[in-house]
């Protein structure tokens, strides 16, 4: 029975969204004055401290963050927020592209 808990256990945590993580192009901006822009427009913003000096998870956002979303918003004609995207100034990336190889 023990297995079936553990299995179970796993197939639930699978289900769980990884969380959504930008990295900072930092030839073009700091971390922190993106943050504030992010902030700025509405998206829930916080540091990966722990991680990386230049990444930051997305808790929250009015609008999609990456690439992806963008033709199906331009087709509709939907009001696009991208600036920062489409200006460089992050990447989508998990946390574990963030570190560094040593």
């Amino acid at each position: 029975m023990r297995v079936c808990a553990q299995a179970l256990e796993f197939f639930e945590a699978c289900e769980v969204p990884r969380p959504t993580t930008i990295r900072t192009n930092t030839l073009k901006a700091r971390r922190r004055d993106l943050a504030q822009a992010l902030i700025n427009r509405g998206i829930n913003v916080e540091p990966l401290e722990k991680w990386s000096k230049v990444g930051l998870q997305i808790f929250d956002s009015p609008v999609p963050i990456g690439m992806r979303h963008y033709p199906q918003m331009v087709s509709c004609g939907a009001r696009t927020n991208h600036s920062l995207f489409y200006n460089c100034l992050y990447q989508v990336r998990r946390p574990s592209t963030l570190l560094a190889i040593t």
